[in-house]
This record gives structure tokens, sequence and C-alpha cells, in this order.
């Protein structure tokens, strides 16, 4: 257990060529529900996956492709670490391909990747490609009318797990994502940072850069090792400082500009 988890998105933009045979990775935690799901996509028809997802014709069928293809186990063969695959703005904030064997065994203990596929990932855990956003209308089963109602409190009861019953969740996920993250189940402190510029008299957030500080914070967290919520507060990477009178207990806003 840690006393300070933090959790993070994934990306639908992917690097699916890349392998890291020397890193020692793990399994995803919930295989047979994320094996449970993929079986009933593979019989998902490419117009359907991109009427569903609300993709083009060209990644409907990609995707197509990447759920026929789609099988445990995992292995370095088949498959590559969460938090190398994913990219997209929070991960190009992250920069986790600059992490020494170490930052990533961190990472591994103190950060997590919410997932509509495979439900909570570890930093190392091996997937394949695949994508599934948390809010797709899709369910691979007439008893749950969604993806939030498929994972009910599994998400909440495994991260409840890894975390200290005294710890601290740390919330840099989407509002799509953290949804699926029941509170109550959750039964742990959890405080969401947000990230805003200065536009005229106020300060807003700007989605693309929001994303890449979520990323930045989560560096941040693994680079100093981070323990302490408190510690958090620090954080100072491309001029955004913590904004007191903006926050409060359990949200956290740091601006710029």
């Amino acid at each position: 257990m840690t006393k300070l988890l933090a959790v993070i998105s994934p990306a639908k933009l992917l690097d699916d060529q890349s392998h890291y045979p020397d890193l020692e990775c793990t399994q995803p935690i919930f295989t047979k529900e994320a094996e449970q799901l993929a079986k009933k996509l593979k019989k998902t028809t490419a117009a359907e996956l991109s009427t569903m997802m609300d993709l083009s014709a060209k990644l409907g069928e990609e995707n197509k492709k990447r759920y026929a293809e789609w099988h445990l186990p995992f292995s370095h063969h088949n498959a590559h670490p969460a938090i190398l695959m994913f990219k997209g703005e929070v991960y190009r904030g992250l920069k986790a391909e600059e992490f020494s064997k170490k930052e990533l065994a961190f990472a591994q203990d103190n950060l997590r990747i919410l997932s509509g596929l495979y439900g909570v990932l570890r930093p190392l855990d091996l997937i394949m490609a695949y994508r599934l956003m948390m809010g797709t209308p899709f369910s691979p089963d007439a008893k749950t009318k969604n993806l939030y109602a498929f994972w009910g409190t599994k998400l909440a009861e495994q991260l409840a797990q890894d975390i200290d019953p005294r710890g601290t969740l740390i919330n840099l996920a989407s509002t799509e994502y953290f949804k699926a993250v029941d509170l109550k189940t959750l039964n742990r402190k959890v405080i969401t940072c947000e990230f805003k510029e200065h536009k005229g008299d106020k300060y807003a957030i700007v989605m693309t850069y929001a994303k890449q500080a979520r990323g930045m914070m989560a560096r941040f967290l693994v680079e100093n090792k981070v323990k302490k919520a408190e510690d958090l507060k620090s954080f100072d990477k491309e001029n955004y400082s913590f904004n007191q009178n903006l926050s409060s207990d359990t949200n956290w806003i740091f601006t710029r500009g």
C-alpha cells in the first residue's frame, strides 16, 4: 500500500510498434473482464464500431482489426507496457520514455491509468492496442447498460487496496474516466488537481494545456518520489504555481500567466 496514489486517463493515440523486452512487466489485474469486453467487441462490425465510437470508416476498420487480433496471454511479443504505449497530450507531459528503471518502479507503485477496456492499469502492465473510451455506450451483456455499470465498484475497490486507509488519491484524470471510480466505495481522501491559464481578468482551463499539465504533475510526482500530497504544491513546471486563493482542501488549482 502507498500513502499517495495518482490516477490519469489513457489516450486514443497509441504506439503499438515499440517493444521493451528488457522491462519486467506485469499482467493487468482485470484480464477476465477485459477478455469479456473484447469477446463482444470481436463480434462487432467495423461500421458498428464507427457509429458507437464516432469514428471514421478507416478508424473503424483499424479497431475491428485490433479486436480481431486481441488475445491472451500477453507477452512482449504481442503487447506493450501501458505507460509507454499511450501517447497524446497527457503522455507528452509525462514523458515516461525518459524514466529510469527506478522511476518506472516508483510509478508502478504510485500511478494508475484508468481504462474502459482494462479497468485499472499499473504503468508496467502489458496490454494490446485498443480503443474503448469509458463513456462509450457499450456493454458486453444485457445486465449492464454501459461501461460505468459494467465496472461498477471494481475500480474503486482495487484503488482502495492500493492506498493506505489514511492515504490520498490524486485525481489527474478526466471527468469521463474519474466518474468510473465510486467514491463511497473508495473511502479515501481525494484531491483533484486542475490547471488554468490566465485569460483576460480570469483563469480558465485550456484543455490541451491542462492535459499536458496533468502529465507533467504525474512526472513531477515520480521524479521527486513524492510521498505527501502537500509536496505537490511545489509543482512549478512550465511556469505553473499553486494558487491558494482559488483552491480548496480537495480541489487544488495551479495557474500561470
